[in-house]
């Protein structure tokens, strides 16, 4: 069951689980903020405007991502927990302080006020039109494209500790057979 969850968790992380295919698309993200950055250049919308337009659309996404990294995590510690007989092991509770807020890397690649600042230059660059929109759209989808592969491969490096920390308990843990196979 470890095993089950474990690849499961490092699925996600590797950007394979269905659910987050939505999230990860840099396509389905250039079509979604590219009217943002239209009506930004067309002095529709101030920058400050289209900045709040466009953290409001990237939240859900980078909270999809952690939303089914953290379940599936919850369900790997569970299976860990049991299997370990409540031992903890150290990528374990990283993991852990990781979803509950406490891994400052991780913090910046997910808070969309450090988005909008590293950002707020492009925007008020399409608001004066020294950048036109399409040039907007690709700045801001690397960025946000950056920031996800970042969270995601923090989390990926945690996994792999984990899985190297578990599958040495668990070879701690095996009883040794006799050499001729009688026990």
């Amino acid at each position: 069951m470890v095993y089950r969850a474990l690849s499961d968790f490092t699925e996600a992380v590797s950007g394979q689980n269905r659910n987050m295919q939505w999230s990860l698309s840099p396509e389905i993200m250039m079509r979604s903020v590219k009217p943002v950055f239209a009506r930004l250049y067309e002095g529709k919308l101030t920058a400050e405007q289209a900045i709040t337009v466009a953290m409001d659309y990237t939240a859900p996404r980078v909270q999809n991502n952690i939303g089914i990294c953290s379940d599936l995590f919850t369900t790997l510690d569970a299976r860990l927990d049991a299997m370990l007989d409540g031992g903890t092991l150290p990528a374990q509770t990283a993991l852990s302080e990781l979803f509950l807020g406490l891994n400052e890397e991780f913090n910046w690649t997910t808070d969309p006020h450090y988005m909008a600042d590293e950002l707020r230059p492009t925007f008020n660059r399409v608001a004066s039109g020294v950048l036109v929109p399409e040039q907007a759209v690709m700045l801001f989808v690397d960025n946000l494209k950056t920031r996800t592969e970042a969270m995601l491969g923090i989390i990926k490096g945690l996994v792999i500790e984990l899985a190297q920390e578990f599958y040495a308990s668990m070879k701690t843990r095996e009883t040794p057979k006799a050499v001729n196979g009688n026990d």
